[in-house]
């Protein structure tokens, strides 16, 4: 599914619940540590290491779509972990040792309180 694709469904989405429209992404980082010169400057450099080295493996497998409970995790699609994602994520966890973010690879499709008759329609 092509990031034009998720934009769409997530714009249908969030305009058949009256909600602000998002861009699909992946969250990756929880913003815990204030994102300063140097965090900038690592998430630079891990972007040209994956642009250089690891561009095939950004190709990313859904598992499965589902609604959830969470607020983020209201009607989303469940992303294979793979090798590209946990060097990432092993990265930026580097910058914030403290964090208690735990990476569950996934793209949102519609934020909110979970009306589950109102997505399924």
């Amino acid at each position: 599914m092509s990031s034009l694709v998720l934009e769409e469904v997530i714009a249908s989405n969030m305009a058949l619940l009256n909600r602000p429209n998002f861009l699909p992404h992946m969250t990756l980082f929880d913003g815990t540590q204030a994102l300063n010169e140097k965090c900038q400057e690592h998430f630079a450099a891990i972007v040209d290491v994956i642009n250089s080295n690891h561009k095939e493996l950004l190709t990313l497998k859904i598992v499965s779509c589902t609604l959830g409970q969470q607020f983020y995790k209201s009607f989303y699609c469940e992303i294979e972990y793979n090798k590209a994602l946990r060097f990432i994520y092993n990265q930026v966890q580097n910058l914030d040792t403290a964090s208690k973010y735990t990476l569950l690879p996934h793209v949102s499709l519609a934020y909110g309180n979970n009306d589950k008759k109102q997505l399924r329609n």
